[in-house]
């Protein structure tokens, strides 16, 4: 059925310019022919994604001609209207005339703190935006109304349903920092020195979606490093799915880390010159399995068409590669029909307690209102339908908090209670809600000795919890404006100094209270926590030393790292239980 699949057409770079239209228009005649053909077959397109440079110099003219010789063409031969067209800007969008008025602010930028302060001032970021002003005013001028981009040379989040699945499309801006170097020719050098900035992709990312496209120009390796780090994280932590340009060079990109996956498809240029290797390609996906296909065409100058693109494949794939979206990942070891009915809420046996039912009842909602709640949350992460949870605050996108315990074929319905609408402060708990479920289902759960003795394992899963608490201790000390008992150490300066002297033992037992001293604030209570969090972490990394020296058995070693790993986010746990972002 046409709702359970995704299905769009992906094109970049198309560098318009006046004096290319003869050339241009050869091609594009054999393009619009090529998709044509893809649409008599039977492919339904669900929107198009164009990854920037629609213009080759950011000028008026080159805009009026990508309407009249590319746009218009291309939304007719596919059928698909504007509010499913999705533009992100390039380097080339930038109008150089522009940017040479303005001082650079690369000289300034040493870390993802000055970035942030410059993106966050609405002055500052209107003056570095202000070479973007010709396609800026294109966006607004041919893109329906509804679409509701108000800063589309920034970034944007787009909404829509297929079937029982929410899509978010993600416009995000990788140029705004592009012209400002140059080599010594004169010519512009932006590799390594281009930024988007946690605080674009975090205003922009949504919270709940099931599938997240993010469109992006530039790959991550044209960042500046510390904005790299920062950004690759957060698209892994969200299971993005990234379509880009700017290399000319298709490909698919799988990338899996601790804090998430990320698969990665890049486009060629759609035109560059008659000559070259034009190529798009159309992407297909089915959403109960995640499992998809990539089809990718190239443009053939000596037969004026577009074929398959075997020059990238090679003969054997005949043009096409397969591929499972991020968030499928894991899902496609376990048995097909063990995943639908674990998957399935009401296959369960369900309780509400009297406490919940009471909830229910003030939220003027139903018992089948918070199954259908939970169920989408069910549908889109692993942790929840694998692992027991006990007493565990599961957000919704519908802005509310399920407090449930799920043991074997049984959930317990505890509480239900309205988030917060603080936006930032739902990203941020968000965020490290994924980073623990990144944390909690690592296979150490399911065969510890396999993964546990892999080379550097130990050392990646100690940095995810560390990086649990520092992500903790961050989010408390900005949205809470928590205070902690000076008799407890500087959390931030004990988590640093554990991560840059890994071989000197840090003792810590110092720095919390005694048992049972009593936890007087909200402050003192997280702090309290996060250290304990992180001594376990420490006495994890400790055993791996004691087990290369022979000090201790390797199953032994083992099972007391497991313990240990366990016992951090035993406490990472209590802080997320007891203060979510909730209305008081």
């Amino acid at each position: 059925m046409e709702n359970e699949t995704l299905t769009w057409l992906h094109v970049s770079d198309l560098h318009i310019k006046e004096e290319d239209e003869f050339n241009r228009k050869v091609a594009m005649e054999a393009l619009w022919q090529d998709i044509g053909n893809f649409i008599a077959k039977g492919i339904h397109l669900d929107f198009i994604a164009f990854t920037g440079d629609v213009s080759y110099n950011g000028l008026p003219k080159e805009y009026e001609l990508a309407i009249t010789e590319f746009f218009d063409p291309l939304l007719a031969v596919t059928k698909i209207g504007k509010d499913r067209l999705f533009i992100i800007p390039g380097n080339h969008d930038v109008n150089r005339n522009k940017t040479t008025l303005i001082i650079s602010p690369i000289p300034a930028i040493g870390e993802e703190n000055d970035i942030h302060k410059i993106l966050q001032s609405p002055e500052h970021r209107d003056i570095l935006l202000s070479p973007f002003s010709n396609y800026r005013n294109f966006i607004h001028s041919y893109l329906s109304p509804d679409q509701a981009i108000l800063d589309p040379e920034f970034s944007y989040c787009r909404e829509f349903v297929q079937g029982d699945f929410l899509i978010s499309i993600v416009g995000l801006n990788s140029s705004w920092l592009s012209g400002y170097n140059l080599s010594k020719d004169g010519h512009v050098d932006d590799f390594g020195k281009l930024a988007i900035g946690e605080f674009q992709v975090r205003e922009a990312l949504p919270v709940g979606s099931h599938i997240k496209i993010v469109l992006m120009h530039h790959p991550t390796e044209w960042l500046i490093d510390a904005d790299r780090n920062v950004v690759e994280s957060i698209l892994n932590q969200h299971s993005c799915t990234v379509l880009r340009g700017h290399l000319h060079r298709p490909d698919i990109i799988r990338i899996s880390t601790l804090s998430g996956n990320t698969l990665v498809i890049p486009s060629g240029a759609v035109f560059d010159r008659r000559y070259s290797p034009n190529a798009y390609n159309i992407v297909q996906v089915d959403l109960k399995t995640g499992a998809g296909t990539v089809y990718l065409r190239r443009y053939n100058d000596r037969r004026n068409e577009w074929q398959k693109d075997i020059e990238s494949t090679g003969e054997k794939a005949d043009g096409q590669t397969n591929f499972k979206l991020p968030g499928f990942w894991w899902t496609s070891t376990i048995e097909a029909g063990e995943r639908e009915s674990s998957k399935n809420v009401r296959n369960y046996t369900l309780i509400f307690t009297n406490e919940c039912r009471s909830d229910i009842a003030s939220l003027n909602m139903t018992e089948d209102d918070v199954i259908n709640l939970v169920q989408g949350e069910f549908r889109s992460h692993l942790n929840y339908f694998v692992f027991d949870l006990e007493d565990y605050p599961l957000p919704v996108r519908t802005n509310h908090i399920v407090y449930l315990s799920k043991i074997e074929q049984r959930i317990e319905f505890r509480r239900i209670v309205r988030c917060t609408k603080n936006e930032a402060q739902l990203a941020s708990w968000n965020d490290i809600l994924t980073l623990y479920r990144r944390a909690t289902r690592l296979a150490y759960r399911e065969d510890p000795a396999k993964l546990i003795l892999l080379k550097g394992m130990v050392r990646r899963v100690d940095h995810l919890h560390l990086d649990l608490c520092s992500r903790l201790e961050k989010h408390y000390k900005e949205f809470y404006n928590i205070f902690v008992d000076p008799g407890l150490r500087n959390i931030h300066k004990i988590l640093e100094q554990k991560k840059k002297s890994r071989d000197t033992r840090i003792e810590l037992e110092d720095s919390v209270p005694a048992s049972g001293q009593d936890l007087d604030s909200m402050g003192d209570e997280i702090a309290f926590h996060i250290l304990q969090s992180s001594s376990a972490c420490h006495e994890a990394y400790e055993l791996v030393k004691s087990m290369d020296t022979g000090d201790i058995i390797e199953n032994h070693a083992v099972t007391m790292m497991l313990v240990a790993f366990e016992r951090s986010l035993q406490h990472i746990h209590k802080i997320i239980l007891r203060y979510p972002p909730i209305v008081k």
